[in-house]
C-alpha cells in the first residue's frame, strides 16, 4: 500500500500541472490574451510558476508581479489591480489578459488600481470588558475602563483627521477575541488597533509598548489577508482558494503593520513618552484580524508613578493624540507615494 501511495505521489509531481485549471484556447479569445513567454520577452521579464498553488511570479529589477490562475486580479509593485479576464493554462501554455500590458506599461488610469494600503476605516478594540476586568492596580483601577477611555479619545482624534472609526465596544460589555476580530471584518476596516494596559510583578517596569504581527509568528496559520472581504466574496472563493489568496500576498500585512507600529513609536518618542517597540507578538487580535493591525499597551498599572498618570485625563488625551498622529503620519506617507486616496 505504501509503494502504491508513493507511486501516485510521484506521478502527480511528474505531471506537474495536475492542480492547474485547463481551458481551451479558442480563436475568439486570442485578441484578449497574450501568451506568457511572449509577454515576458516583450517586457524583458523572468517568470516562475508554482504548479501546486497555481501562483505565477513575474519579476524584473523594477517590476514585481504575482498572478493566480483563474483569479481576476493581479499584484503589481505593491498595488492590486482588477483584470478583465483571469489568466489560465491551456495545452502546455499560460495565457494572461492583455490589459496586464496596460498596467505594466503604466498606461492605466489612476483609478484602475487601488492603493495597496490607504487607511479610510479604522476599528479600535478596547481590550477586556464586562466580566473580564483585565489588570487591576493596587488602588482599584481596572484596565477595561482605561482601555475604553483611551479608545473613545482615540476615536475622536482620528475622526477629526478624516477617518471613519468604529469601536468594538462602546460600553462595559464582554466580547470574545473572535467577536472582536469579526467586527473588524464586518466594518471592512483598513486598520485594527487594539488598546490594552499592562501589569508586571516587578513594579519598577514601566512604559508604553507597541506590538505588531511579525511574520515569524504566523507560521503555517492563515496569513493576514491583504485583499478586502468584498473582493473575496466577488470571486466566490472556496476555503482552499481563500488560503491561496492569503499566501499570494504573504507578508505584506505584516510589513504594513510594522510600518504602522514604527510610526506610532516614533511619534510617541517625539512627544516624550517612554516607549518600547515595535515588537512582534502572536496575539490573537493581531493574528486573525486579517488586516494591518497593532496592539498598544498604554502603560503599567503595577507601576505607582504610571498608575497616577493613567488616572489623569490630560495624559490619556496625550496617548490618544500620539497614536492618532502616528496613524495619520503613515497614511500621509502612503498618499505621497501613491497619489490621492
Amino acid at each position: 500500500m505504501r509503494k502504491i501511495f508513493l507511486f501516485c505521489l510521484l506521478l502527480i509531481l511528474y505531471s506537474g500541472c495536475v492542480t492547474v485549471p485547463r481551458k481551451p484556447y479558442l480563436p475568439e479569445v486570442k485578441g484578449k490574451f497574450i501568451e506568457l513567454t511572449e509577454f515576458c520577452k516583450k517586457y524583458r521579464l523572468k517568470y516562475s510558476f508554482d504548479t501546486i498553488d497555481d501562483i505565477l511570479y513575474i519579476k524584473s529589477s523594477s517590476k514585481d508581479i504575482k498572478l493566480l490562475l483563474e483569479a481576476s486580479f493581479m499584484y503589481f509593485n505593491g498595488r492590486i489591480f482588477s483584470l478583465s479576464q483571469p489568466p489560465f493554462y491551456s495545452q502546455g501554455k499560460i495565457f494572461i489578459p492583455k490589459d496586464i500590458e496596460d498596467i505594466v506599461g503604466d498606461r492605466y488610469k489612476k483609478e484602475v488600481g487601488r492603493p495597496y494600503f490607504f487607511i479610510n476605516t479604522i476599528v479600535i478594540d478596547p481590550g477586556h470588558g464586562g466580566k473580564d476586568p483585565g489588570a487591576i492596580s493596587k488602588t482599584g483601577v481596572e484596565e477595561k475602563d482605561l482601555n475604553l477611555k483611551i479608545a473613545k479619545l482615540l476615536k475622536r482624534e482620528l475622526e477629526e483627521k478624516g477617518f471613519k472609526v468604529y469601536l468594538t465596544r462602546e460600553r462595559d460589555i464582554f466580547l470574545t477575541l473572535k467577536e472582536r476580530v469579526e467586527l473588524g471584518k464586518r466594518y471592512k476596516a483598513d486598520l485594527f488597533v487594539s488598546i490594552h494596559a499592562n501589569a508586571n510583578r516587578a513594579k519598577e517596569v514601566s512604559g508604553v509598548e507597541v506590538y505588531y504581527l511579525s511574520e515569524k509568528y504566523v507560521g503555517n496559520n492563515l496569513r493576514a489577508l491583504g485583499l478586502t472581504s468584498e473582493v473575496l466574496e466577488d470571486l466566490n472563493t472556496s476555503e482552499y482558494r481563500s488560503k491561496l489568496y492569503q499566501r499570494f500576498i504573504c507578508g505584506d500585512n505584516s510589513k504594513q503593520s510594522l510600518d504602522l507600529a514604527n510610526s506610532i513609536v516614533s511619534t510617541m518618542e517625539e512627544m516624550g513618552f517612554k516607549v518600547k517597540g515595535p515588537m512582534g507578538a502572536p496575539f490573537y487580535v493581531l493574528k486573525y484580524a486579517y488586516i494591518p493591525s497593532v496592539l498598544v499597551e498604554i502603560g503599567y498599572l503595577t507601576n505607582p508613578y504610571e498608575e497616577k498618570l493613567l488616572k489623569r485625563s490630560y495624559y490619556l488625551e496625550q496617548i490618544a493624540q500620539a497614536i492618532a498622529v502616528g496613524v495619520d503620519t503613515l497614511n500621509r506617507r502612503y498618499v505621497r507615494l501613491y497619489g490621492e486616496r
